[in-house]
C-alpha cells in the first residue's frame, strides 16, 4: 500500500472514480475510497487521538464530552414530560473502523460512552415509571454485516453490499435495523445482531464485542497490516 510522502492536498473522489460532489483530503480514485474515507476521518481529527489521563478513559472526563451528555439526558427528560417513546441505535459501522478506535486509544472511550447511555437512560427511565419508554439498541461490533471484504486498493469494480465506506451503510442495513427496533418480521433483520443495553446487558455487551475484535484480528490479518500501516503515518504526522 502506498502511502503520501505528506499531508495530502484535496481531491475529489468516489467509489468509482473522480467525482464533482464528494470532497477528500487525501489520495486519489485509483488509491481506493475505503481508504480515503478512514484517513479523512482520522487525519481531520488528530489533536484528538492517541488521549491520555483521565479522559483517555472516562467519557465525562472531558468538558465538551460531559456536554454533550447533558444534552442528550435533557432530550431524555423532554421526551419523558411529552410521553415521547424513543427508540435509539448505535449503528453498525464496518468492523475496520472499530479497529480503528482501539488503535487510535478510543476504545475506552467507546465503551465508557456507552456506559454513559444505558446510566443516563436507566435514571430517566426509573423517574418516568409508567410513562412512555426509551429503548437503546446496539449494533455495533464485529459480525456478519460488519466484516464484509472490503475490496482491495485499485478495485473499482467490486461493490460492497452492506457499505458504502466503513463509516456509512447502506439501505439495506438500515432498513435492517428499523425491523428489529420496531418489531417487524424480517428474515434479513436476523443477519444484524442487535442487543438492547440497558444494566443488566451491558456488560456482556461489551465482553462480548472484545472477544470478537480478537478473533477479527485473527481472522484478518491483511486488514490488521493495512490499518497498522496507516497508523504509522497518522503517528509520525500527529508525532505521537
Amino acid at each position: 500500500m502506498r502511502l503520501p510522502a505528506r499531508p495530502p492536498r484535496t481531491r475529489r473522489t468516489s467509489v468509482h472514480g473522480a467525482s464533482p460532489t464528494r470532497r477528500s483530503s487525501c489520495g486519489t480514485a485509483s488509491e481506493g475510497v475505503i481508504w480515503v474515507a478512514e484517513y479523512d476521518n482520522f487525519y481531520a481529527r488528530l489533536p484528538l487521538l492517541f488521549p491520555r489521563g483521565a479522559s483517555a478513559s472516562s467519557w465525562a472526563a472531558d468538558r465538551r464530552r460531559a456536554a454533550a451528555m447533558a444534552s442528550f439526558r435533557e432530550l431524555l427528560r423532554y421526551a419523558r414530560t411529552h410521553d415521547i417513546e424513543l427508540r435509539m441505535f448505535i449503528f453498525p459501522v464496518h468492523a475496520r473502523y472499530l479497529e480503528w478506535y482501539r488503535r487510535v486509544g478510543w476504545w475506552p472511550l467507546y465503551e465508557s460512552w456507552k456506559r454513559a447511555l444505558v446510566e443516563a437512560i436507566d435514571a430517566e427511565s426509573k423517574a418516568g415509571a409508567g410513562r412512555a419508554s426509551v429503548a437503546l439498541w446496539d449494533f455495533g461490533g464485529f459480525h456478519s454485516i460488519s466484516t464484509e471484504t472490503v475490496p482491495k486498493i485499485g478495485d473499482h469494480h467490486a461493490r460492497m453490499r452492506w457499505y458504502r465506506d466503513t463509516s456509512h451503510y447502506s439501505p439495506d442495513v438500515g432498513d435492517m435495523i428499523l425491523d428489529r427496533i420496531l418489531g417487524a418480521p424480517a428474515l434479513e433483520a436476523s443477519l444484524l445482531p442487535g442487543v438492547r443495553l440497558d444494566p443488566a446487558s451491558i456488560d456482556n455487551d461489551l465482553s462480548a464485542t472484545r472477544e470478537a475484535a480478537v478473533r477479527y484480528r485473527r481472522s484478518e490479518p491483511d486488514e490488521a497490516a493495512d490499518l497498522d500501516e496507516m497508523l504509522a503515518y497518522l503517528k509520525r504526522v500527529a508525532k505521537r
